[in-house]
């Protein structure tokens, strides 16, 4: 079913709106001494959702090569972080945090970010969640941006100046505009993804239920063993629904790895494997590029105790409806 059309509120409508609360300068660090990044490194570490964006020194010559980005930025929801690429150490520090798995980079438009990090730091920001993308299944534009979104959840205008976006990032010391307009960016997608209902792991009843109508697409196209990468790799074409349901990554549920209603252990063996790793175990889905293709189906149950890190696993997030 396709979602119905719906549109940003207008310009001149936005332009008389309040001003988006976001945060301070005094709640915003940039991060220099090895004290410092060590600081900011436990922070946003000990974080489950980070608002994630980039700044890079703007090109103005036609056919001029990506450069990377010269600023990282991440927020929670008390505190910003913005790092300077040039400065020793947060190269390392910030392509920590884009791959830790228990933290879900969230932010708008970030297909470009995603070029450019691997560009100058080798990596991909995963787990990651792209609002426009939800934004557009719920049937807005395809990029809706940030301000558009902020508009449309908190009825408040974030300002962004055209002047400070085109600015040089990669100046040795930014200015208290590019602090506060970097800080923010992250900081509203931060506020954009938690408004409403939290995100949460599903289900295994509701991951079931999402995956079985494009069950024999999501297999047929999924990455498993047979296609030889026997690593997980990103998506081939982004866009709305649900994507890279099967194969790449086995996804965590928040459902223990229990009996389904009515179950009847078997006697011998069976029963005895059952009954032994039914205890301190969470239900995974969709398979891995490690799985073969021929043993996976919507249905399908895996299990591992929560600390478990060595098959291939990701997260894939839900929100409560209303």
């Amino acid at each position: 079913m396709t979602a119905k059309r719906l549109f940003p509120i207008p310009r001149e409508e936005v332009l008389a709106l309040a001003p988006f609360q976001g945060l301070r300068f005094e709640d915003i660090r940039l991060p220099v001494a090895a004290s410092e990044l060590e600081l900011a490194r436990s922070e946003l570490l000990a974080s489950p959702f980070l608002g994630f964006d980039t700044e890079v020194k703007p090109t103005f010559k036609a056919g001029e090569a990506l450069r990377g980005p010269d600023v990282v930025q991440f927020a929670t929801g008390t505190r910003a972080f913005v790092f300077q690429m040039h400065v020793a150490g947060s190269e390392a520090l910030v392509r920590e945090v884009l791959v830790a798995k228990h933290c879900v980079k969230v932010g708008f438009d970030l297909r470009s970010d995603q070029k450019q990090l691997m560009l100058r730091l080798g990596v991909h920001a995963q787990p990651l969640l792209d609002l426009d993308f939800v934004f557009h299944a719920r049937g807005y534009p395809k990029s809706i941006g940030v301000k558009a979104a902020i508009a449309l959840l908190f009825k408040q205008r974030l300002i962004k100046s055209k002047r400070v976006t085109t600015s040089n990032w990669a100046n040795p010391t930014l200015d208290d505009r590019q602090v506060l307009y970097a800080a923010n960016d992250a900081y509203a997608a931060w506020a954009a993804a938690q408004h409403g209902q939290p995100l949460r792991l599903p289900t295994e009843a509701e991951w079931e239920h999402a995956a079985e109508p494009i069950a024999a697409q999501a297999a047929a196209s999924g990455n498993f063993c047979e296609t030889g990468a026997l690593h997980p790799v990103p998506v081939a074409q982004a866009g709305p629904g649900l994507l890279q349901m099967m194969g790449d990554v086995w996804q965590w549920t928040r459902s223990a790895y229990a009996p389904y209603p009515g179950f009847r252990a078997w006697d011998g063996a069976v029963g005895e494997y059952n009954a032994k790793f039914m205890a301190n175990q969470f239900v995974l889905r969709g398979g891995s590029c490690a799985t073969p293709r021929s043993h996976i189906r919507s249905s399908y149950r895996n299990f591992f105790p929560a600390d478990a890190r060595w098959q291939f696993t990701g997260l894939r997030l839900a929100r409560d409806g209303g």
